[in-house]
């Protein structure tokens, strides 16, 4: 509604006995759906959308850990690096056919050193906030909201399987 009325302020007067000639009805001043679909498409490009929607599989699994273990936690907003290496193994025995299949999953992408590497691209991309990297005890939280990751993922089907 705001830029549709800011559209109205700067094209000129606003009173009747200000305004020209009669003149062909226009889009000006009201909220259409155009309107609206450039707004959400603003929205979306975000830093924070775009970078989301872009992390690499490790760092989706991470954070899907995370989220996971931080909605269990009952509203602690921080929790341990090794409840989301404990949590991201559950998700891949959760989402394989076989054990077989998780165990090779979670070599590649579960060792602490492999969640640790996409924990630190989380940190610099300023999604996530953990607070000296020391092991599994160090304290890992989220710096973004639940509609930013709704928002980013609401079509990706991978990241439902992953938090469900």
């Amino acid at each position: 509604m705001e830029i549709a009325e800011a559209a109205v302020e700067s094209t000129g007067p606003s009173t009747p006995s200000k305004r020209p000639g009669k003149k062909l009805p226009t889009t000006e001043g009201k909220v259409t759906t155009a309107l609206l679909s450039s707004v959400l498409n603003e929205f979306l490009r975000h830093p924070t959308q775009l970078t989301l929607k872009h992390l690499p599989f490790t760092s989706k699994l991470f954070l899907a850990a995370l989220t996971v273990r931080i909605r269990r936690s009952a509203g602690k907003l921080h929790v341990t690096f090794g409840d989301v290496i404990e949590e991201a193994r559950l998700i891949c025995l959760k989402n394989t056919a076989t054990i077989s299949e998780a165990e090779m999953i979670m070599k590649g992408v579960t060792t602490p050193s492999g969640l640790e590497s996409a924990g630190i691209e989380l940190e610099v991309c300023k999604l996530i906030d953990w607070e000296e990297r020391a092991g599994r005890g160090a304290r890992v939280g989220l710096q973004i909201s639940d509609d930013d990751l709704n928002m980013a993922f609401g079509q990706d089907d991978a990241w439902r399987a992953l938090v469900k």
